[in-house]
């Protein structure tokens, strides 16, 4: 065992053969020295509120990951578990923030997101290429690049608490074939949906506007259902897709002349 001392509290790492125990009161940044080569098994106890930046990165043979926490919020920095081995983890029930990159490069197949999450960071689920299913409930707001090139992913739960789609949150993401924009969502912003090879079906729903590039590169979408609130489609708004039919909602008050660029007929 050492103990580690700090600004950020006392920690106390307990290590035997393939197993660590973390506990004690603060953040926790690391194993400084100590070598992980082997890690298998971490368990996180005590008064921990925060898993530091880069803390486990790239500790490629770490395959569980059990909290025990008694932190009324915990956090999760940038890179923290980047590049682990592990393919589940239960987050605990209070956390309140997972930074970018945290859990890119796993192998999770399947993440559940707790109550206090309200936000997916950029690039946080980045390449995770064995994420199956994905359920977004209680999320306001996802982040670019959030879960680009999950190229498993294939159940998907956009939850009516959506508020903002970053750009190219799904891309390369093929396995997605039909999407409903939440009703909350009132903008596309840049490359929303980018290089979805097996979109088939979108259903905007209640998307005030359409930014530039919002819609590109989706060889298979023949199909947008434009909704009821559709106000303005910018200049190149839907690139490279082929649409069977464009029917336009009533409600739409510009139309630029290159709105609809590059697109063909299915």
């Amino acid at each position: 065992m050492f103990v580690v001392f700090s600004i950020l509290g006392t920690i106390s790492i307990d290590f035997h053969d393939t197993e660590a125990t973390i506990s004690g009161d603060g953040s926790f940044t690391g194993f400084g020295k100590q070598s992980t080569y082997y890690l298998k098994t971490v368990t996180i106890t005590g008064n921990i509120y925060e898993i530091g930046s880069n803390a486990f990165y790239e500790i490629f043979s770490l395959r569980t990951v059990i909290f025990n926490i008694t932190s009324p919020n915990f956090i999760i920095r940038d890179y923290a578990f980047y590049s682990c081995g592990f393919s589940q983890i239960n987050l605990p029930d209070n956390t309140i923030s997972i930074g970018e990159y945290a859990f890119s490069h796993t192998h999770l197949d399947s993440i559940e997101f707790p109550a206090s999450l309200t936000e997916i960071k950029k690039s946080c689920f980045e390449n995770c290429m064995e994420l199956k299913k994905v359920n977004l409930k209680n999320i306001e707001t996802i982040r670019n690049f959030a879960f680009y090139g999950c190229n498993s992913l294939s159940e998907l739960i956009l939850s009516d608490s959506i508020k903002t789609i970053g750009g190219s949150v799904f891309t390369k993401c093929d396995l997605i074939t039909k999407l409903t924009i939440p009703p909350k969502v009132d903008e596309l912003s840049s490359y929303t949906f980018n290089e979805m090879g097996g979109l088939q079906k979108l259903n905007l729903n209640h998307v005030k506007r359409l930014s530039e590039y919002s819609i590109h590169d989706c060889p298979k979408l023949n199909y947008i259902h434009f909704g009821d609130s559709l106000e303005f489609i910018d200049e190149k708004a839907l690139q490279f897709i082929y649409l069977k039919e464009i029917i336009l909602p009533p409600t739409l008050h510009n139309l630029s002349a290159k709105s609809f660029a590059s697109c063909k007929p299915f």
